[in-house]
């Protein structure tokens, strides 16, 4: 359903009165990673909707949601901040809905994640082993996790995370 409603082929809410209600959506400008990702991952590559209204940033999606009572955004889970309620997806048609929760990401049942990545050159790993051992140990783990991102775990790591939801 979220694909059809952010590419337009869906565009009312069906309320408990039988009354149709307005979508209104709101996303990230095309010049974000999170709008790349969601058009990509979530519409295929398809438009977005006309009436999708770009914004500059989470906290203004987040905040228009918040404000309007038929609204609809996307947000990056570090920017949730849970004062509008993230939707629960499913991903086998309807049977069952996953939250978004960082246990449902490292175990593969939340599967609309975009993995953020380290490169370096092969030459100045030595350098920054000490620092990727800090990424990977509970202090830094603490730390990632109190940004609101998700922290490395091993499976993610070894790259099996992509492979899984491909």
């Amino acid at each position: 359903m979220v694909k059809e409603i952010f590419s337009g082929n869906m565009n009312e809410w069906e309320v408990s009165t039988g009354l149709s209600k307005h979508i209104r959506m709101f996303g990230r400008d095309s010049t974000s990673g999170t709008y790349r990702y969601f058009k990509e991952q979530i519409l295929n590559n398809e438009n977005f909707s006309e009436n999708t209204v770009p914004l500059n940033n989470s906290k203004d999606i987040i905040d228009s949601v918040r404000k309007y009572q038929n609204a609809i955004g996307y947000v990056s889970f570090a920017q949730l901040n849970y004062s509008v309620e993230p939707l629960d997806i499913s991903f086998d048609k309807g049977k069952t809905f996953i939250k978004i929760r960082n246990e449902h990401v490292e175990n593969f049942h939340y599967k609309f994640v975009r993995p953020l990545y380290l490169y370096y050159a092969a030459d100045t790993h030595i350098k920054l082993k000490a620092f990727i051992d800090f990424i990977k140990s509970e202090e830094g783990k603490e730390i990632i996790f109190n940004e609101g991102y998700i922290p490395v775990s091993s499976s993610l790591i070894s790259g099996k995370h992509h492979q899984e939801i491909q």
